[in-house]
């Protein structure tokens, strides 16, 4: 079964083109300062959340525009991972990165393995029953520990599907579609507003 593998003094410069320009993938948010020396605590995606390592380039891209920064040091935390930056050593500094995406180069993303996928590779994606039904985009894969769930939606409804081999039937990079057994939808409401 395929599977899924979730302004500062720190900006060494700013960079102006668009997100895409780059080939960049977000692995993360800055919730809040952390401390006063500095850190920040990002929520990552668990599928990516390695490449935030001492040393790693990243890129900070927000509302108002995209900077570049290096890590200098990296911790655990319950919500994420907490983060210092070069060049950065107070809590305003900190502070001002609050609702900031974190994003690295493609690149510098393992390969997944054979028949992988990493979460933000799946969204967008559509998913069809075996029936030839539509449930829609997808918008987001959840983790819940016993497995992923994909997210997807549609103008009148969101659907959960299991991302286990029973509901999966196949992940066809090529035509961006994922095929589900039409039985393991799990949950149809209004669809809501997701990140």
């Amino acid at each position: 079964m395929p599977t899924a593998k979730s302004s500062s003094k720190s900006s060494k410069t700013d960079v102006s083109l668009p997100r895409d320009s780059f080939d960049l993938v977000v692995v993360g948010k800055v919730l809040r300062a952390h401390g006063v020396r500095g850190h920040v605590l990002v929520a990552t995606d668990p599928t990516v959340a390695e490449v935030l390592a001492p040393g790693a380039d990243v890129f900070l891209t927000g509302a108002g525009g995209c900077k570049r920064a290096t890590v200098a040091e990296v911790g655990s935390h319950a919500r994420g991972r907490l983060v210092r930056l070069e060049d950065m050593d107070d809590r305003d500094a900190a502070e001002a990165l609050r609702g900031m995406d974190v994003a690295v180069a493609r690149s510098v993303l393992p390969a997944p393995a054979s028949g992988e996928y990493y979460d933000f590779e799946l969204i967008g994606f559509e998913v069809i029953g075996t029936t030839g039904e539509s449930f829609g985009a997808v918008v987001e894969i959840l983790q819940t520990g016993a497995n992923d769930v994909c997210v997807a939606s549609r103008e009148d409804r969101e659907v959960l599907v299991p991302m286990t081999e029973h509901a999966v039937m196949e992940i066809d990079r090529r035509s961006r579609r994922i095929i589900v057994a039409a039985e393991a939808v799990l949950a149809e409401a209004p669809p809501k507003a997701h990140k």
